[in-house]
């Protein structure tokens, strides 16, 4: 037999749970998972992810990070080790100058992932940090060939 605190407890997980089950019903749509691809809309920027031996034109939406465009796009050249952590640089990317200007300032805390990543120079940043904005459309985004998983 259960305790008074036992069955309270029992009651309140049920009473915690129930809303949640009874929130989806057969005509709620499921959210898409976060690398199924997005459909076209007014908010999508293009650009250009390119490397040694590839050039792939993507998209995302406005917000998406870098990592997440590459990863829904098949750019199979940036990792993304740490899931977008900040602390492996496998999603090291190069923007050319006007386009690294717009981005604004790097934070030092991804200054120092940038600092030890292969290949890294004035317009590095890291693909988990940049966010997709209107400011990225067009842009050709370099994708280094070599990259370290400082995670390892």
């Amino acid at each position: 037999m259960h305790s008074l605190s036992s069955r309270s407890s029992l009651a309140l997980r049920r009473t915690l749970r129930a809303p949640l089950l009874s929130r989806r019903t057969a005509s709620t749509p499921v959210p898409p998972s976060a690398a199924a691809p997005l459909p076209p809309s007014e908010d999508e920027v293009t650009m250009v992810m390119y490397g040694d031996g590839f050039s792939r034109t993507v998209s995302g939406r406005h917000g998406e990070t870098l990592l997440n465009v590459a990863q829904i796009n098949d750019v199979h050249q940036i990792e993304g080790a740490c899931e977008g952590c900040m602390c492996c640089s496998t999603c090291h990317l190069i923007f050319d100058k006007e386009t690294f200007d717009k981005l604004g300032p790097v934070p030092d805390d991804e200054q120092d992932v940038i600092d030890r990543a292969p290949g890294a120079c004035d317009t590095s940043r890291l693909g988990c940090q940049v966010r997709v904005s209107k400011i990225l459309q067009d842009a050709k985004i370099r994708v280094p060939s070599e990259f370290v998983n400082q995670m390892i």
